[in-house]
C-alpha cells in the first residue's frame, strides 16, 4: 500500500520532553512515558502538532518522538550525530546532502540558536522528510498556544527544505519496488 497522505501544512513541532535513555531501542516503556506528552499535544489551542522534539537540559534538540530532526543554519543540515536512533529516511537525507553537495554538521542542532535557522525538518518512514512550518515551545504541562512559537520557517519553492524534501522523495521512489498482490488474492 502507499504511504498515507502527508498532513496539511502548517507542520507544527514542538519542544516537550527528554531524550531517551537508550536512543537506539523501541520498547514499551518508551511508549508509556511520551502518553502524557502526545495527550499535551492533541490539546495544542494552535492546531494540530505533528511532532514532539525532545531536548537535553542544555537544549540540544536530538530527535523527535518518533522522527529524525534536522535544523538547517547558513545552509548546513545539522542533526545530532549520537544519542539518536539513525532512521532509514535519515541516512537517504544524508547521502543526498553528499551527492548535492550540501554541508551536514552531526552535532545537535540547540534550540537557542532557533532564531538563526533557515528550516527545520523531520524523517520517518511514514512522512519521508517533511519541512517544519512552526515551532513552538510550550511551559511544561501547558498545551502550545500562539505565545509559545518560537519560529516559523518559510518552506516554499526554492527553499532548502523543499528542495531537500522533494530530493528525498525522489530517491525513495527510484529505489521502491511495486509489490502487487498473489494472483489468487487479486481476484
Amino acid at each position: 500500500p502507499p504511504l498515507p497522505p502527508l498532513p496539511d501544512p502548517p507542520i507544527r513541532a514542538e519542544v516537550r520532553g527528554a531524550p531517551r535513555a537508550n536512543a537506539a531501542a523501541k520498547d514499551s516503556s518508551w511508549v508509556a512515558d511520551r502518553a502524557p506528552l502526545e495527550a499535551l499535544m492533541r490539546s495544542a489551542e494552535v492546531g494540530p502538532i505533528n511532532e514532539l522534539l525532545l531536548a537535553t537540559e542544555s537544549g540540544e534538540l536530538l530527535e523527535g518522538s518518533q522522527t529524525n530532526f534536522y535544523a538547517i543554519v547558513d545552509g548546513a543540515v545539522h542533526t545530532a550525530g549520537e544519542g539518536i536512533l539513525e532512521g532509514t529516511v535519515r541516512r537517504l537525507l544524508l547521502e543526498v546532502c553528499g551527492r548535492e553537495g550540501t554541508p551536514v554538521v552531526l552535532s545537535p542542532p540547540r534550540l537557542a540558536d532557533a532564531g538563526r535557522w533557515e528550516g527545520a525538518l523531520i524523517s520517518s518512514t511514514s512522512r519521508l522528510l517533511l519541512p517544519v512550518d512552526e515551532l513552538y515551545v510550550p511551559p511544561d504541562g501547558e498545551p502550545s498556544g500562539e505565545a509559545d512559537r518560537v519560529a516559523v520557517f518559510a518552506n516554499g519553492p526554492g527553499s532548502l527544505a523543499a528542495r531537500l524534501q522533494a530530493l528525498v522523495a525522489a530517491e525513495v521512489e527510484a529505489h521502491s519496488t511495486e509489490i502487487g498482490l498473489p494472483a489468487a488474492l487479486a481476484t
